[in-house]
């Protein structure tokens, strides 16, 4: 050991980081400050390009060749070490070196949800590239959330420092957050908290940041149907007559409003068409309506106070939410009371039917697909800009039998179940696509950094949104219509009305991209998922961030809530899933027998007693949602219970793009079939 090394050493010991005091409670009081057990010098202590590789490798077999119940904290170090060893060797000009520990090492962490970050590196090249590099600003600009029981930390700090390895201790001591767990003095109870909970939080959001958030209170709860739900009664006999005098009320205007605008030499502004069933007849028949744009204005002044957190079962106060359409019982935006006499209790004992849809010949071509509750139309956002419709529904089909008999189909088209139609509009690669409740509209985002919403009727986009500058990953309509959100490359989801181009809300608080999202039963509230391996839950009345959940160790890829909005289940590119609790902001429980990405997750219907989770690896999976099996036993040995899937559909070759649970709980998905090699 060099005279620098030794003296390094003798710091550490002066510190407090000798074998006999090292994990004693008076340590590592505040960590946010600094880290705890760790200080070293950063001069002298550079990587070394001839011996990084072989001390990385022994570093690496010494944590694989470690006792089982501290192996699972000591490996979350290996992956922060591997990045900030490759980025020092490349901000020293050592670039061969860099590539080859990259390309030998990075292997192992491809299937662990790191596949994108490592990708990204790879790119890496230069000490410039560093600054320019998305995942490289977010390792050197972000402390790495690491967690440790306190005898597991001395093993590793020990290990360090006896092999002479002072190049990882100072990028612990730099790049690291380290919180050390201490529920007693026994190392095995300390391994076994880290394991459950504190592993769950590895990577780069802070304990305290989630902890500060789960003291404000969520109103979970849902809305009244009497709140949004005009009932079709004998009174409404007489609703159509009234809708056509309401029109011909609102064309007399605008040609007197033409004429006074060519007059004065202005050409008159066009509103944008009000999505989903909620449109300018029904509002000038629902009294109850008018006073909806100045409720409107003060949720966009944010002046509303928070409500209570909502108790179980009790419904949510409308006047704590956003301004919501008022929905006749008959316009398909809601079930109707057929749908509700029909549907099915599903269970265990009663599993759903399924309806799936499968294209051919289109696999690498279809990024997202979606099907309306009653499954007449499947939608494809495909790779070629365009966005193709299928009708499995003949009577759907306005056209004649001659039309039908002397239609051509348009080059390079996708083989259609019926009769399809290819919507044209975007400027890049299709990346998400949803319709609307009732079936009549459709939304869809795309590399082109706008969303579009579009009349499935009439075959042709009403709005273009511009709403990114960036790729937009997804796009979703609200339960109830008027209001959509979107999910960027830019780290940003936001809130739209269908009715107006510019943005309500901007949620900004994802370290990388937002890559899925989903709306609350009560329209009040979006979640987010991120690369970042975090989901967060959004008062979209008052735009903060209320609940933050960890436990993947991938990139997010699906959200869903349960129909009474207490629960919502995340899943990732590893394929797997989480049950959180929102009011508690805990893990209820995990489903891990996916075997690669999950695309699609929904709750059953009513009582949302099964979850459905689609996959890349070619099947479907229902997993039974009873609060019985969610409440962790107390003879449970790990304190986040693993669920079992009640039951398993496999396709033949053929990863699952997309699902929804029908008004009446048939499960309707579809996918691209994947030719067999």
């Amino acid at each position: 050991m060099s005279e620098s090394e030794a003296a390094a050493s003798e710091l550490l010991r002066s510190k407090g980081l000798g074998p006999e005091t090292l994990g004693t409670p008076s340590q590592n009081d505040d960590d946010s400050v600094k880290n705890v057990f760790l200080f070293i010098e950063k001069q002298g202590h550079h990587a070394d390009p001839a011996s990084v590789s072989d001390q990385y490798r022994t570093l690496r077999t010494w944590v694989e060749n470690s006792l089982d119940m501290y192996k699972s904290e000591l490996v979350s170090v290996l992956y922060p070490l591997l990045v900030h060893t490759f980025l020092d060797l490349v901000d020293q000009g050592h670039q061969e070196v860099a590539e080859s520990f990259l390309r030998r090492y990075g292997s192992e962490f491809q299937d662990r949800g790191h596949r994108d970050e490592l990708t990204a590196l790879s790119t890496v090249s230069l000490p410039d590239h560093i600054a320019q590099n998305e995942a490289a600003r977010l390792f050197r600009s972000n402390r790495y959330q690491l967690h440790f029981s306190a005898y597991g930390w001395q093993l590793l700090v020990s290990f360090l420092r006896d092999s002479g390895s002072f190049f990882f201790l100072r990028i612990l001591n730099e790049y690291a957050r380290v919180q050390i767990e201490r529920l007693s003095t026994d190392p095995l109870a300390d391994a076994t908290r880290v394991t459950a909970d504190g592993k769950a939080t590895d990577g780069f959001v802070g304990a305290s940041e989630r902890a500060s958030l789960l003291r404000i209170p969520v109103q979970w709860g849902l809305l009244r149907e009497s709140d949004y739900i005009i009932e079709d009664t004998e009174v409404d006999i007489d609703r159509a007559y009234m809708e056509r005098m309401a029109r011909e009320r609102d064309a007399e205007h605008a040609d007197e409003e033409s004429g006074v605008a060519s007059g004065s030499g202005e050409t008159p502004a066009s509103a944008h068409p009000s999505a989903k069933g909620s449109g300018t007849e029904r509002e000038k028949l629902t009294p109850a309506r008018r006073g909806g744009s100045r409720a409107s204005a003060a949720v966009s002044r944010g002046v509303d106070d928070i409500a209570k957190t909502t108790e179980s079962g009790e419904n949510l106060d409308v006047t704590q939410s956003i301004s919501l359409p008022k929905i006749w019982r008959s316009s398909g935006m809601v079930p109707s009371l057929e749908d509700l006499r029909h549907r099915v209790r599903l269970s265990t004992a009663a599993l759903p039917s399924v309806l799936f849809y499968t294209l051919l010949n289109s696999h690498g071509m279809v990024n997202a697909m979606d099907i309306t509750n009653d499954g007449s139309l499947v939608m494809a956002g495909c790779d070629d800009s365009a966005i193709r419709l299928y009708k499995v529904r003949e009577e759907l089909s306005t056209e004649s039998e001659s039309e039908k008999q002397h239609k051509t189909s348009i080059p390079g088209e996708i083989p259609s179940l019926s009769a399809s139609r290819v919507l044209i509009g975007h400027a890049g690669p299709v990346y998400a696509v949803h319709a609307s409740a009732d079936g009549r509209y459709c939304l869809s985002s795309s590399e082109d950094g706008t969303a579009r919403l579009w009349d499935l009727h009439l075959g042709t986009d009403l709005v273009a949104y511009p709403c990114h500058q960036a790729p937009v990953w997804d796009v979703r309509f609200a339960p109830l219509g008027r209001y959509f959100v979107t999910a960027s490359n830019d780290r940003t989801a936001r809130l739209f009305c269908t009715d107006r181009v510019s943005p309500l809300r901007l949620f900004a608080g994802h370290m990388t991209d937002v890559d899925c999202i989903s709306w609350h039963p009560n329209c009040n509230y979006i979640a987010t998922g991120s690369s970042d391996r975090s989901c967060r839950l959004w008062d979209c009345r008052m735009g903060d961030c209320t609940r933050i959940f960890l436990g993947h160790r991938a990139p997010l890829t699906a959200l869903a809530f349960s129909p009474n909005g207490r629960i919502i289940a995340t899943a990732d590119f590893d394929g797997t899933i989480l049950l959180h609790d929102i009011a508690e902001g805990r893990v209820m429980t995990q489903c891990i027998e996916h075997t690669d990405a999950v695309w699609c997750l929904d709750f059953s219907r009513g009582d949302g007693a099964l979850l459905a989770s689609g996959s890349a690896d070619n099947s479907i999976r229902l997993w039974s949602i009873s609060s019985g099996e969610l409440k962790p036993t107390a003879s449970s040995d790990d304190p986040v219970p693993k669920s079992r899937s009640a039951c398993v559909m496999r396709t033949k070759s053929t990863p699952v793009l997309g699902l929804r649970f029908s008004w009446r709980n048939l499960l309707l998905a579809g996918g691209s079939f994947r030719a067999l090699s």
